[in-house]
């Protein structure tokens, strides 16, 4: 235990207060390892690139990422929750310095209508970004922007055939925005059970150069997504998205490769507890009223 608990980065001690009459829960963790892939895509070992933290009721509070070529602690979030929906996440780098703060602010409806980015600045939080969402009655999302400051970068619309499930989304991004595409249009394709089975993309880039491809989505006999196969000129060689779970239906592995087989990249996640006192987190924005 006492290995385990220095692996936290040093605000974890200064959180670890217990609430009144609290006693110590078994915490879940999840881990992520990469694997280090030598030219043939065969798996040289591996190293953690994220720990995260949920609650007995599987609620996430913590996540903490690692230094893939050093093992150290880059940086980590804190997850801050008000009525049972998520308010903030509030972001760190290795020094235990605020880096920024997404702010997450909800509808009369109780639907995510604007997340704020905030960095320190002064003394104070200043907005950077901002993310708005506005929704059917159905409660479908249908519209969505991005701004940098007073700046939009990107607007989308969705269209829907039914609760939850799109069939059209199209997005234009602006000048402001750092994204390498101009425009794009995505068409979904559904399974009788109204499971994924196709994705068209297309669109334009900067260049204003059209481009498209294809995603097509196979599921295995419990309905779980196995592999996303990706075919259009922007891959030549294919590109095969592979998921494969435990017996309890959670993901184990994710792979990427061409359509030769090849491995380009592996990730293996793993699950554990720990009996122990989760602490008191202090919300940063919480500090500041």
């Amino acid at each position: 235990m006492q290995a385990f608990i220095r692996s936290f980065p040093a605000v974890f001690y200064l959180l670890l207060v217990s609430w009144p009459g609290s006693a110590a829960d078994t915490l879940k963790i999840h881990l992520v390892y990469k694997h280090r892939l030598d030219d043939t895509g065969r798996s040289l070992g591996f190293t953690t690139i994220d720990q995260k933290f949920y609650t007995p009721g599987q609620v996430l509070f913590r996540d903490i990422r690692y230094d893939e070529k050093n093992g150290q602690i880059s940086g980590y979030t804190f997850y801050f929750y008000t009525g049972g929906k998520l308010s903030s996440e509030e972001c760190y780098n290795q020094k235990d310095s605020l880096m920024y703060i997404l702010r997450h602010d909800y509808d009369a409806s109780g639907r995510e209508s604007q997340v704020v980015r905030l960095i320190p600045a002064d003394g104070n939080l200043k907005a950077i970004h901002r993310t708005t969402r506005a929704y059917d009655k159905q409660g479908n999302m249908i519209r969505q922007k991005e701004y940098s400051g007073n700046k939009t970068e990107m607007s989308a619309a969705f269209e829907y055939i039914g609760p939850e499930l799109p069939s059209r989304e199209s997005r234009k991004f602006k000048q402001a925005s750092l994204s390498p595409v101009k425009s794009e249009t995505r068409t979904y394709l559904y399974n009788s059970n109204s499971s994924v089975k196709q994705v068209v993309i297309t669109g334009k880039d900067k260049k204003n150069r059209a481009f498209k491809r294809i995603e097509d989505y196979i599921y295995n006999d419990k309905g779980l997504l196995t592999s996303v196969n990706i075919s259009g000129p922007d891959f030549p060689d294919g590109l095969v998205k592979t998921y494969k779970y435990l017996d309890s239906g959670t993901i184990s592995v994710y792979q990427e490769s061409n359509a030769a087989g090849r491995i380009g990249l592996m990730l293996q996640y793993d699950y554990k507890k720990h009996y122990m006192d989760p602490g008191t987190q202090v919300s940063y924005l919480s500090r500041k009223k």
